[in-house]
């Protein structure tokens, strides 16, 4: 099986975040794997709604309520479970938009970051 790693996109243990590089953790088996596949599933159904609904306009329907009040349970069980496992730390990694990544990938997202950062000092 090919190692996998959580890699964090947006938010607080992104890139430039809280720190110049994007947290990068290991999925150590299958079942933390899938835990991690279900807690991105559930980011994104809850995105999706709250994509259909304009905040600055409306609220959520009753039914998209409904809907939300059942994914942020299921968020705080899987949270909870990744957690329990050592795969998640601390709260800022709930406030992170995650992605799965094989291994291969890290070394040319750290060169890209290494890239973003030295941009980054040359505007300043």
């Amino acid at each position: 099986m090919t190692k996998l790693y959580l890699h964090a996109v947006a938010g607080d243990c992104s890139a430039r975040g809280m720190c110049d590089w994007a947290n990068i953790l290991p999925l150590k088996n299958d079942e933390e794997v899938e835990l991690a596949k279900k807690y991105i599933r559930n980011d994104m159904e809850i995105d999706f709604i709250y994509a259909e609904v304009d905040l600055w306009i409306d609220d959520p329907s009753p039914e998209q309520r409904e809907s939300l009040d059942k994914l942020y349970e299921e968020e705080n069980k899987i949270y909870s479970a990744l957690k329990k496992k050592g795969v998640f730390e601390h709260k800022w990694h709930r406030r992170t938009t995650w992605k799965i990544i094989p291994e291969s990938a890290i070394d040319q997202i750290r060169e890209q970051e290494e890239d973003q950062r030295r941009l980054y000092e040359k505007r300043a």
